[in-house]
């Protein structure tokens, strides 16, 4: 009687597929360079944004991410913050701007407009 070998061939194909796979996690896509319009602001604590722009209209915390939003008549900018690696101080990393339509304006633009407003 000749017995059925399928099952374990199976297993062996896939054992075999695994083993010559990606052999590791591909490394992430380096992220886009920050706006150098942003320069001031991107790793720099909430207090430099404060100072340069004014009091933020909404200042969001979730676990160690802080969000604070700038807006006036012509932008509105979300400034997002989190924990250095190395440090306990949050800085922020990422900036997101938007015109009060909903149209794109890029972050730095948006940053100047702020300032000038403040300025006025």
């Amino acid at each position: 009687m000749i017995r059925s070998n399928v099952p374990a061939l199976a297993a062996l194909l896939l054992l075999g597929a695994c083993a010559t796979a990606d052999r590791g996690v591909p490394s992430a896509s380096p992220a886009p360079p920050p706006d150098p319009g942003l320069a001031a602001l991107i790793g720099k604590g909430p207090d430099v944004a404060i100072a340069l722009i004014g009091p933020s209209r909404l200042d969001r915390r979730e676990g160690d991410a802080r969000q604070l939003q700038f807006g006036g008549a012509t932008c509105i900018l979300d400034l997002f913050y989190y924990r250095a690696p190395a440090g306990n101080a949050a800085v922020a990393r990422h900036a997101e701007a938007r015109r009060p339509d909903g149209s794109a304006i890029p972050a730095g633009d948006c940053f100047r407009l702020l300032q000038a407003a403040k300025a006025s």
